[in-house]
């Protein structure tokens, strides 16, 4: 079970990082949109049924498909935050990079307010007769609703991390190349907020 959560989360982080990439497109957001829909309807199923082979053929169809949209439009500020954090602390890099996800939407979502609206639709959350930036609201809760639902960790702090290491970890995520497909631009100072705020 954890596993199947670990694999479907990570997908989902990845999908939302490459809608995010200053180098996504049409075709790589509809992959990825996809990915996440396959995930949020498979994921459902095997919480109750592990053995079901069609929920499980598509779990592995959303990998396959994420993959494909992240390889043209490379991942981004969760990855490589989440990355630091492995790296610092010995942390599994899965559960950084979940807990590392909605936050660093909250970060980018004015900025990319339109994409999120997607992002909800995809995690079936009701955005009808509501404004966009309520809309791109829902996609963060829409995450944090399935955290809650696969009772996913959702603070460093979970995790023994020492509160002190936080700008080493900031330090050595800010200079991941990466950083610079996020929509907006970053600096040392910001991330280390985003890890406080996780924290």
């Amino acid at each position: 079970r954890n596993e199947l959560v670990r694999q479907g989360m990570a997908v989902i982080a990845a999908s939302v990082e490459s809608i995010l990439s200053r180098k996504s497109n049409e075709i790589t957001g509809s992959l990825s949109l996809k990915a996440i829909e396959l995930v949020v309807r498979s994921i459902n199923t095997l919480m109750t049924d592990q053995a079901n082979q069609g929920a499980r053929y598509n779990l592995a169809v959303a990998s396959v498909v994420c993959g494909m949209a992240a390889s043209s439009t490379a991942l981004g500020l969760s990855y490589s935050i989440a990355q630091s954090v492995h790296l610092v602390t010995g942390m599994d890099f899965y559960s950084a990079l979940n807990i590392l996800l909605p936050h660093v939407m909250e970060y980018n979502l004015t900025s990319s307010a339109s994409k999120y609206v997607q992002i909800a639709r995809a995690l079936e959350q009701d955005i009808h007769d509501i404004s966009i930036i309520e809309a791109a609201i829902k996609a963060v809760e829409g995450v944090r609703k399935l955290y809650l639902y696969l009772n996913v960790a959702q603070r460093l702090s979970d995790f023994e991390i020492a509160k002190s290491t936080l700008g080493e970890i900031a330090e050595l995520a800010a200079e991941y190349p990466l950083i610079k497909n996020t929509p907006r631009d970053m600096e040392r100072n910001e991330i280390e907020t985003i890890l406080i705020t996780a924290y």
